[in-house]
């Protein structure tokens, strides 16, 4: 199954992940986003933010076909964290 990812902040590489552009990842089925974490060679100790569809989610959040994620270090990383938080668990980070 194919999945995008962005990485905000201090969590950016342009060949792994980045907040411009989505990057696709292709993972197998029943995968969770640990799993792409793993893939994309990021330390899990420097994710504080973890969001799937722009809802709130964890790295045992299990992936289906044309998920989107986007991690962050922290809330205060994000551009415009008051816009970002809808509320516990939903996001609004703009358009993907």
């Amino acid at each position: 199954m194919k999945v995008d990812l962005k990485c905000f902040d201090k969590l950016e590489n342009p060949e792994k992940c980045e907040s411009k552009e989505r990057i696709t990842y292709e993972l197998e089925d029943g995968q969770n986003v640990g799993a792409l974490v793993e893939a994309a060679g990021i330390k899990k100790a420097d994710i504080k933010i973890i969001f799937v569809n722009n809802r709130v989610a964890d790295f045992e959040t299990v992936l289906d076909e044309g998920d989107r994620v986007g991690l962050a270090p922290t809330v205060a990383s994000l551009k415009n964290p008051s816009s970002c938080l809808n509320n516990a668990t939903s996001v609004n980070c703009g358009e993907w």
